[in-house]
């Protein structure tokens, strides 16, 4: 019963008011009308209703059928009047009989409804009976009658499910479709203030959408099997990429509030806005000389004429900014989203799209919201391990899986690729990644590499070649750091990364990881390596001198290259050597209003001020000097700098709402503890270390790779 309910969770449907004085006098009416046509008619299970037969019935249709042009207030007696216990029980329960008075009760269209939805007497259909009169133009003392419509029909909504559970998807794909109307409003303007993540009474930002939202929720009390059908239409009706940017971001706001109705639909929920930032993030594709364009592979080559005018259309509507503005603004809510959520919420939902997005082509923005809660939790003082190692560990096991498992042939080359791309990027780009984790992952690569080398089965040369690029790349970024950590360590590293390690990777004629690398990570490592003694001297003699001191911008990725040319102005023709296809998910976050929420982020201008502060030391001069450097390399970044539309007709000094920008801020946590912990409770890198004890795990009966 109604009076069961918790009520605190619906006081955005106001309960029924008293019925008007002459409300019995409609109810009689339709209560006649409708057992008439049930008693009289001649339906059996094979022959459809005859809807013509008595006049009564006839204007019920009517009246529903058109509401703009019916009696509001006739509407809304007729509309409680279909909530009485008998009426409501001999309708839904004969579902064949009634079919179109059925269906005009749940297609009842209210939002055309209001003080300008009246029509002229003269508009009035000649043959409605029983229906007095069109709405003519109310005063401000009448505009109540309308909010007492809608609630109505909610309400009516809510007894139909109650009454027939039959009925429960069509109702829900009725208020879905009502979401979709009042999101699609011009006037209706959400944002990330208006998700709601506690069950609060805050408006969700239209009292339109109080009303659809107290609704499902109290439909959801009454009808559990309305948990199974809702998501489904959820997600069904998320506007497609093309629907326009207002659209996109008031349902998504929407789907997002619909977190408060419990647990059963937050999984579903988290995983559709991450899949449908990715839909978006994948049509932007970044050449390897830098330019920004529109992924085209989908399109159907076979198609007839009407798909070639479909294209057309589509074409037109959708430019890069406009793909831009769009999933930018997504990222946006997808970041105060996560700003909402404690740290199990990593534990809870994120696993579970990590694979999906390991399989996603070069995607270049949707990674970024778990580094959004990575370097959140790093920021904030608790006892546990923090998120950034759970995330490494994940990573590490699906590498080490290709030789620890006997069915690591499941795993494909591009999946693996793809792993070590993102736990070179993230360890590289990432400032509040602590100087021993890196220690530890570097090992741990290294190990993997050896490994491969001494087995002598080369026949995953590739993937050797994606592990050995990731620790060159790393290292690029934070060798420095790693080459000083393993230096002050007084008992030494317990994590083996020292020049010994590196040679062994060149112990094989036949495989020669820097040659198969990305050109501009050889060409940076060689310095490094020299520095460091991390080549062995024959190698160093094979290759071309190189310069001690490494430029600015030495490493060159197709997103940086994207970065350079619009910050140069100039289109490079000329593309990066990349021989293994590779590309890196961290690289700089290009996006206009949502690149303010990356803050703790390396720039490669900013390798050589990066530091290492030794455990338990307390040296105020260096720590100032540390943060005048961070904030001077900040603020060089700080100004947004647009990234022009990539369409020919537009004006080469114009900045487009939705161009892709790229802005940086300045750091507002250290760098991490260097506390010894390992990573992840399955996994300790160290103790694959021992090349003999690895061998007997990951060969086992077969001896083969």
């Amino acid at each position: 019963m109604t009076a069961a309910l918790n009520t605190d969770l619906y006081k955005g449907l106001p309960p029924l008011k008293e019925p008007p004085a002459d409300f019995e006098q409609v109810a009689n009416f339709l209560q006649t009308a409708v057992h008439t046509r049930h008693n009289k008619s001649s339906v059996t299970p094979t022959k459809r209703p005859n809807h013509s037969s008595g006049s009564g019935y006839k204007a019920i249709l009517d009246c529903l059928r058109s509401p703009a042009k019916s009696d509001v207030n006739l509407l809304y007696k007729v509309l409680r009047a279909l909530q009485g216990g008998q009426v409501l029980a001999t309708v839904f329960g004969h579902p064949q009989l009634h079919a179109m008075l059925i269906h005009f009760a749940l297609k009842l269209h209210l939002f055309d409804l209001g003080p300008k939805s009246g029509v002229d007497s003269k508009n009035k259909s000649a043959g409605e009976e029983g229906v007095e009169g069109g709405n003519t133009e109310p005063d401000g003392s009448k505009n109540e009658i309308y909010d007492d419509v809608m609630n109505a029909h909610y309400h009516l909504l809510i007894a139909i499910c109650s009454a027939n559970s039959t009925f429960l998807h069509p109702v829900l794909d009725v208020l879905m479709r009502h979401i979709r109307f009042i999101c699609a409003r011009d006037s209706l303007d959400l944002n990330e203030c208006n998700i709601i993540m506690d069950g609060s009474e805050r408006s969700s930002g239209d009292p339109a959408l109080d009303k659809v939202h107290a609704t499902i929720q109290k439909i959801l009390f009454l009808v559990p099997k309305a948990k199974i059908d809702l998501f489904p239409l959820v997600s069904r009706n998320f506007p497609h990429i093309t629907n326009p940017p207002q659209l996109v971001k008031n349902y998504s706001v929407v789907a997002m509030q619909m977190w408060q109705y419990g647990d059963f639909i937050r999984e579903d929920l988290v995983l559709l806005m991450l899949n449908k930032a990715l839909e978006m993030d994948v049509e932007i594709r970044i050449e390897d000389n830098g330019d920004v364009i529109l992924d085209d592979s989908k399109k159907d080559t076979e198609g007839d004429e009407e798909n070639e005018v479909v294209e057309k259309q589509t074409k037109k509507s959708k430019t890069v900014s406009d793909v831009a503005h769009k999933l930018d603004v997504n990222m946006k809510l997808i970041f105060s989203f996560l700003d909402k959520q404690e740290r199990s919420f990593y534990d809870l939902y994120m696993p579970q799209f990590i694979p999906t997005l390991l399989d996603v082509y070069k995607s270049k923005f949707v990674q970024f919201s778990f580094w959004y809660l990575m370097e959140k939790d790093a920021c904030m003082e608790h006892d546990e391990n923090p998120l950034y190692r759970r995330f490494i560990s994940e990573l590490i096991q699906t590498l080490y899986s290709t030789v620890s498992s006997p069915d690591s042939n499941h795993i494909s080359n591009s999946t693996i690729m793809s792993t070590a791309s993102y736990l070179a990027s993230f360890c590289a780009r990432a400032r509040f990644v602590d100087t021993d984790s890196i220690c530890e992952v570097l090992s741990g690569l290294l190990t993997w590499a050896i490994f491969y080398i001494q087995q002598k089965n080369f026949t995953r040369n590739k993937l050797f070649y994606s592990i050995t690029q990731a620790i060159f790349y790393i290292m690029c970024y934070r060798g420095r750091q790693v080459m000083q950590y393993r230096t002050d360590q007084v008992n030494g590293s317990q994590h083996d990364v020292s020049a010994e390690r590196f040679h062994q990777l060149f112990a094989n004629d036949a495989l020669n990881p820097l040659a198969n690398c990305l050109s501009s990570v050889r060409l940076e490592f060689q310095v490094l390596g020299g520095e460091f003694g991390l080549i062995p001297e024959s190698i160093v003699a094979a290759t071309k001198k190189v310069k001690k001191k490494p430029a600015a911008n030495k490493i060159m990725t197709p997103g940086i290259s994207c970065l350079r040319n619009q910050l140069g102005g100039i289109h490079s023709q000329a593309k990066v050597s990349n021989p293994l296809d590779s590309f890196f998910p961290f690289d700089p976050y290009l996006l206009r209003q949502s690149s303010d929420c990356i803050r703790q982020y390396l720039y490669w201008e900013d390798v050589e001020d990066l530091t290492y502060e030794r455990e338990g030391e307390n040296d105020d001069e260096s720590a100032t000097d540390l943060e005048a450097s961070t904030v001077m390399s900040s603020q060089e970044h700080h100004e947004s700098i647009v990234l022009k539309d990539f369409d020919e007709d537009e004006d080469e000094n114009s900045v487009g709402g939705g161009g892709i920008t790229i802005s940086s801020e300045q750091d507002e946590c250290s760098a991490g503890s260097t506390e010894e912990m390992s990573i992840g409770e399955n996994l300790r890198i160290d103790e694959l270390n021992s090349m003999e004890s690895w061998r007997k795990a990951s060969i086992g009966s077969q001896g083969s790779w």
